[in-house]
């Protein structure tokens, strides 16, 4: 009998001890797709994915698909800047052009730009991030980004053939009236010119730097008749050595007219920087100046970030100023090292 009574002892100590590890290994696994893990989007989201929907899953300690871990990360960061063996890690992507992420809100935003542009390149269409919807953090859902691009650096220009441009004029109109708020807000802000420059496009960023945050409002393809003759007289052809002086005079007097437009040109772009705590008010001031800006139903977003940035942050800044945008919603993600 006391034989019997130590062998269940002990029997009961290898299941507890069984039990244990199982109950830690369910803890750690939780604790990995914990919803308090992923970034808050107060933009609708979606709550289903479509058929033929890749998963994928990038978190501190690697980028996963369906369990299988594609590479290991340390801390969600890469060994290089490159992220080389990240984007080599996608081998097979789906025809639907659908991928699904699910983003732990610390990775890095420069190990997600770089995943991102791995995914660009092999012809993805459309994302959809795992997010918390606000107010009901705990509800997991969708955000779904219906356009992307991941320029290479901050002169590439960006256009969606989803979304037709907002006029630059447009913006002008209502350029005081956004600086009024944001000064009323304690942000740094640009006031418009005594004059302006007229025509072309309105291009929207949001620059995330350390712990500010930046909307900027630039014109974009402009009327450039002087630009279009400096291009057109570079690539001309000269059929006789006699041509050459002449077509070097040339150039030297339109650079020097290009100069002086230049330096007399009014600003072509307007800041309006929040420190962290202010860009969290209510209303948020992100988005009411974001929409304000943007004549069209939907505006296309430049989002840039810096090394500092983590996922979460760049995701619910993006999900803020873009929270009263219509669909689709198109975002172009680049790295601040590439922009000016």
């Amino acid at each position: 009998m006391r034989t019997i009574g130590l062998c269940l002892c002990l029997l009961g100590l290898v299941a507890c001890g069984q039990e244990s590890k199982a109950e830690g290994k369910a803890q750690a696994a939780a604790a990995r797709i914990e919803p308090l893990a992923y970034p808050l989007s107060h933009r609708p989201l979606v709550s289903s994915l479509p058929p033929g929907t890749l998963k994928l899953d990038l978190d501190l300690e690697g980028l996963s698909r369906a369990g299988k871990v594609l590479i290991k990360l340390q801390a969600g960061k890469c060994a290089e800047r490159s992220c080389a063996p990240l984007k080599q890690a996608l081998s097979v992507l789906p025809k639907s052009g659908n991928v699904a992420l699910s983003v732990h809100a610390m990775v890095p935003y420069p190990t997600l730009l770089a995943l991102l542009q791995a995914l660009h390149n092999k012809g993805v269409q459309r994302l959809y991030f795992a997010a918390r919807a606000a107010p009901t953090p705990t509800r997991l859902a969708w955000l779904l980004v219906d356009a992307f691009d991941t320029p290479q650096d901050a002169k590439s220009k960006v256009s969606f053939a989803q979304l037709t441009p907002s006029p630059w004029n447009d913006f002008l109109k209502v350029w005081n009236d956004l600086y009024q708020r944001c000064r009323a807000l304690g942000a740094d802000c640009s006031e418009p010119p005594e004059r302006a420059p007229k025509g072309g496009n309105l291009e929207i960023a949001l620059l995330a730097i350390g712990g500010g945050t930046r909307l900027r409002f630039r014109r974009t393809d402009p009327p450039a008749k002087l630009a279009i003759e400096y291009e057109t007289i570079q690539v001309m052809n000269f059929d006789s050595e006699d041509d050459k002086p002449q077509f070097k005079k040339r150039i030297k007097s339109v650079r020097e007219v290009k100069e002086k437009v230049d330096e007399d040109a009014p600003p072509q772009e307007a800041l309006f920087t929040f420190r962290s705590a202010s860009a969290q008010r209510e209303p948020d001031p992100i988005a009411a100046l974001s929409h304000s800006g943007c004549a069209a139903p939907s505006c296309a977003l430049r989002f840039v970030g810096d090394a500092l940035v983590s996922s979460g942050q760049a995701l619910t800044l993006l999900s803020i100023a873009s929270m009263r945008f219509g669909k689709p919603l198109a975002i172009a993600f680049e790295d601040l090292a590439a922009a000016p």
